[in-house]
Parts: structure tokens; C-alpha cells; sequence
């Protein structure tokens, strides 16, 4: 929890309110407002969790990914991701591991654990993912604590350059590409798959490739694991 309120500054938010002012018609306005869990359940405050995040990427006219993926095309990239494993995601006491190396906000491993259980309401989703932008690591950290995740699961850093999964493996996994623009910053990335270069089997030449190889190392099952991802003009690795 402290490490959630450091990465949001939240005294220091509450300083520039309080020089400006402004604290206690803030404070006033949400003490009117009954947020009880009893009356607002984890799943709607989730909704209005996803529309301030909205609201404030096209207020600040954020490029397309920065904080925001429209919720339509992760419920697509989720549905396409589990559509061969309906069956076996049905059957009674399931247990399932999900990836986003690009986890922004966390929109992408809610929607999936949603999507799960509509399936099969017994099933267990463990949630992991890793962010690179403070604020957006914190929104995604706060949500799987509403959500009773393991918030350890969220690491915070450059998922190419600081993986702070290393040496996991996972059921599934999806999230956004890298851009182009991190060619050659990023060649631990192949050194931890054992790609060296020319004759070593395979060296991609750009950006989205270094991201692939980190996929690649973290699937649990070569053969039944998938992994989805959906290209967007990202600006830096780790950000959704």
C-alpha cells in the first residue's frame, strides 16, 4: 500500500491542495459520497476507475496506449486468446497464470480475469505484470489490491531492461508491442533467451522483436501457451 501512494505522490498532491487551498472542498466532496464497498462493489468502482483514466488521456491528449486501450479491444484480444482452451477452462477447479509485460493501468488482466470467470465462476486467475510508468504502475497495483491479487506480481520498471519476472513462466500472456524506436537498447533481452546473434538460432533487428523474445522465454508450454499482442505507437517499453 505505501509503495501504491509513493508512486502517486500522494503527499505531495495533498501539499499543492492544501497550498492552493483546495484540500478540504476535495476531502468534503468525497466524505458526501458513500464508496462503501457494500455499495459500490469492486466491479463498478473498476468501471469508474477506467473512465477517469479515460477522461484524463484525451483531456491531456495523450497518445493512442499511453494510459488508455478502448475496453471493446481488449475484450477482442482476450476472447481470442482463450477461445481454443473454452472446455478446459470450464471444467472444476482450474488454475490459470496470465502475463502483461506491458500492464499500464492493469485494463488488459482485469477484463481477462472477468472473461474467466463468465466461463467458469470457480476458476482462479493469477494475475502478473509489469509497468514502467509510475502513475500507471500505481493505478495497475491499487486494482489488483481491490481485486485480492498478489500486488507483489506487479513489478515496477523497464520490462526489457529490468525484468522483474525473470525466470517465470506463465499460462498466457498479452499486452502491447514496443516500439521500433527501442532497436538495439535492449540485447539482455536475447542474451536471456540464449540468442547471441547470427548462428545462434535467431537475432531480431528491432524493437517489437526484443518484446517478442521476452514473451517467447516466459511461456510455460511451448506448445499449449499463446500469447497475443496489438501493436500501438507506445513511447517507451512497459507502458500500456
Amino acid at each position: 500500500m505505501r509503495d501504491i501512494f509513493e508512486r502517486f505522490e500522494f503527499a505531495g498532491q495533498i501539499d499543492r491542495l492544501a497550498k492552493a487551498k483546495l484540500l478540504y472542498q476535495v476531502a468534503e466532496k468525497f466524505a458526501n459520497i458513500d464508496l462503501h464497498p457494500d455499495r459500490v462493489p469492486n466491479s463498478q468502482m473498476g468501471l469508474v476507475f477506467e473512465e477517469l483514466i479515460r477522461k484524463f488521456a484525451e483531456a491531456s491528449n495523450e497518445t493512442a496506449g499511453d494510459h488508455f486501450t478502448p475496453r471493446d479491444v481488449i475484450r477482442l484480444m482476450v476472447d481470442l486468446l482463450f477461445i481454443e482452451d473454452h472446455d478446459i477452462l470450464s471444467k472444476p477447479g482450474v488454475v490459470r497464470s496470465i502475463y502483461d509485460p506491458t500492464a499500464g493501468t492493469g485494463g488488459m488482466l482485469s477484463v481477462a480475469e472477468e472473461h474467466l470467470k463468465g466461463v467458469n465462476p470457480a476458476a482462479q486467475l493469477t494475475m502478473s505484470g509489469q509497468e514502467l510508468n509510475p502513475d500507471s504502475y500505481a493505478i495497475c497495483k491499487a486494482d489488483m489490491l481491490i481485486k485480492g491479487q498478489d500486488v507483489t506480481n506487479i513489478a515496477f520498471g523497464n520490462t526489457l531492461s529490468e525484468d522483474g519476472h525473470a525466470g517465470r513462466t506463465f499460462d498466457y500472456m498479452l499486452g502491447l508491442s514496443w516500439p521500433a524506436s527501442s532497436e538495439g537498447r535492449f540485447a539482455d533481452g536475447y542474451r536471456r533467451a540464449g540468442w547471441e546473434g547470427p548462428g545462434s538460432g535467431f537475432r531480431p533487428a528491432s524493437g517489437p522483436w526484443d518484446g517478442l523474445v521476452r514473451v517467447v522465454t516466459g511461456c510455460r508450454s511451448r506448445a499449449a501457451t499463446r500469447t497475443l499482442s496489438v501493436a500501438a505507437n507506445v513511447p517507451s517499453p512497459g507502458q500500456c
